[in-house]
């Protein structure tokens, strides 16, 4: 149960980077365009690590 929780929790950092980067998905009102770039990419990248390191972690 708990693997499921973590895999799902970084699963939604990854869709929520994915509507950051998208034109009418979720935009910080005080980062910007730029910004919302940066903060899209950055979790997308963080959530793939982590579900990777996560993966491997419990084997």
């Amino acid at each position: 149960m708990k693997s499921r929780v973590g895999f799902i929790a970084w699963a939604w950092v990854i869709i929520i980077g994915a509507l950051m980067i998208t034109p009418n998905g979720v935009h910080c009102i005080a980062c910007g365009e730029i910004g919302n770039l940066f903060m899209g990419v950055t979790s997308i990248v963080l959530g793939a690590v982590s579900i990777f390191t996560h993966k491997f972690a419990l084997k």
